[in-house]
């Protein structure tokens, strides 16, 4: 990233610039969220019954309003350049994208698909103690081992009521 930024300065390249500010708000975005993670995880105490748990709104509100700050600059600098162009040096650009893609062809072999398995069980290995078996209901289940429903008793129908005084007297 200060890569990026050097050669986006040196270069007058505002794509170099606005792609390292964005991975910059990124990172901070992140080191805020595990920071509003942590308060929040704090137990409610004295009159904050509610506790620190709004650190994370909080926290993302900060985040957007700074993408938005960010994006707004950006702007403001693309239309200012397109009244006054000043020259990129194409050369320093196309070099440190050059080399990016020369890292990732290089770091590709190392990174897993992303939808692999992680990891496949052997003939000598074990399923799950929680794996179902067949004709047992999944383990924690209510079922009896036959896989049958009990029967409940609302499923059975109730016995009628009987009939009060009222009801009696006007049917005679």
């Amino acid at each position: 990233m200060a890569l990026e930024v050097a050669v986006g300065i040196i270069s007058h390249s505002l794509a170099l610039l606005s792609d390292a500010a964005h991975m910059l708000t990124d990172a901070a975005a992140i080191g805020l969220s595990l920071v509003a993670l942590r308060l929040a995880a704090r137990p409610a105490r004295g009159a904050m019954t509610f506790g620190l748990k709004r650190t994370e709104i909080l926290s993302a509100q900060f985040n957007g309003a700074t993408l938005l700050v960010l994006a707004l600059l950006i702007i403001y600098e693309g239309i200012t350049r397109l009244l006054t162009s000043p020259p990129v040096a194409g050369a320093a650009v196309l070099g440190l994208h050059a080399r990016a893609n020369a890292e990732d062809l290089l770091r590709a072999p190392m990174r897993r698909p992303p939808f692999a398995p992680r990891r496949v069980l052997g003939a000598t290995e074990r399923a799950p103690r929680n794996a179902r078996k067949p004709g047992h209901p999944p383990v924690g289940s209510d079922l009896p081992p036959s896989g049958k429903q009990p029967e409940r008793q609302h499923d059975r129908p109730a016995a009628l009521p009987e009939e009060c005084p009222s009801q009696q007297a006007s049917r005679r």
